[in-house]
């Protein structure tokens, strides 16, 4: 399975993490201004109490940043949930699709395994076609149902046999 190309810049939960990621980097920079302003004047202490200012506009938009993430998380796991979703259809969607190809190949065997069983009761003798005309028309029916359901595979297989118990059953009639 292919690994899928992330569009970064177009990818809301990339950008809310970068922009966070870059909030931090504000925030704990102010942080580290604030912290070695020296305190030892009143010009110091008001120039550390806007520093102090500066910090907490700074963690508001940490705040921000945080908020951000966690609606692009939940638009993350909305995204994962209709993919799941859509997962779960398919899943259902092959389990029909698997039934169905079953019973069609079901029905083929049994045709298949009459028309050996019939074909093994001629004898040169008795090269009787009473057998073979009901199982073409089966096979027939087989193919018809199996082309109508879109399964190639099995559609071919009924046709094939069909006009070989028809081209047997020809044969047979010459010979009697």
């Amino acid at each position: 399975m292919e690994t899928a190309k992330v569009d970064v810049a177009g990818n809301a939960l990339v950008a809310a993490a970068a922009a966070l990621a870059m909030e931090l980097e504000r925030f704990g920079a102010a942080v580290a201004a604030a912290a070695a302003l020296p305190l030892g004047s009143r010009e110091q202490l008001e120039e550390a109490g806007r520093a102090l200012q500066a910090v907490a506009a700074a963690d508001q938009l940490v705040g921000a940043g945080l908020a951000g993430l966690g609606a692009a998380l939940a638009g993350a796991r909305e995204r994962r949930a209709a993919h799941a979703d859509a997962a779960a259809v398919r899943v259902d969607e092959l389990a029909q699709r698997s039934a169905a190809w079953e019973a069609l190949s079901v029905r083929y065997h049994g045709v298949a395994e009459a028309a050996a069983q019939a074909l093994a009761q001629v004898t040169p003798a008795a090269p009787s076609t009473s057998g073979l005309g009901p199982l073409v028309e089966r096979a027939r029916e087989l193919a018809v149902a199996a082309g109508t359901q879109g399964f190639a595979d099995v559609a071919e297989q009924a046709d094939a046999l069909a006009g070989q118990l028809a081209r047997t059953q020809a044969r047979l009639a010459a010979l009697a």
